[in-house]
């Protein structure tokens, strides 16, 4: 009656910026076992404060000893949140939805027990750019693979996390607006 995944994953809202409560790009990464309806993978989530159901489930799911940082990454995450959907400053919008989700990559990471602790782990991304060098046109993201015993990279750490498989190898994504933009 219920998958592997619903006996075994939290529920997660990915948080878009399309109004008050409203997802229109969010997906449930998973569903909880204890309700009695099927979940699945939903286009649009209505929630009036996901960070509440977000707090409960990590209460409920993370592993003892991560569960003091799962709770410092996601306050931040919600104060990057906040910052980024009411400042009025448009240039910094990026980079502070950027530290939100990065924080709420890193607590989902805890959380399921991927990882003890990500203290010391690094992004796992660097943007480069192609000859000739012109900014957004030329750029491209080169995403690292956590290695064992040595560096953990929350894109990597995260990937293996939500798929159950992480990076083959260093991976290069081109922009998003050119030809050619798929994974190489």
């Amino acid at each position: 009656m219920s998958s592997a995944i619903e006996q075994t994953r939290p529920i997660w809202l990915i948080l878009g910026p399309s109004g008050a409560g409203k997802s229109s790009f969010g997906k449930w990464l998973a569903a909880e076992r204890d309700y009695t309806r099927r979940f699945g993978l939903q286009s649009t989530v209505f929630v009036l404060d996901p960070w509440t159901n977000i707090r409960a489930s990590v209460q409920r799911r993370c592993p003892a000893e991560a569960l003091q940082e799962a709770f410092a990454l996601l306050e931040q995450a919600q104060d990057f949140y906040r910052a980024a959907t009411t400042a009025g400053i448009m240039a910094a919008r990026p980079l502070l939805l950027y530290y939100c989700f990065m924080n709420l990559a890193k607590t989902f990471v805890l959380t399921v027990g991927q990882q003890a602790t990500l203290d010391k782990a690094a992004h796992g991304l660097s943007e480069r750019l192609r000859p000739p060098n012109h900014e957004l046109e030329d750029a491209f993201l080169r995403a690292f693979k956590s290695t064992t015993g040595g560096t953990l990279n929350i894109f990597d750490e995260f990937l293996q996390a939500s798929t159950g498989s992480g990076l083959p190898a260093r991976r290069q994504f081109a922009g998003c607006d050119r030809p050619g933009s798929v994974p190489s």
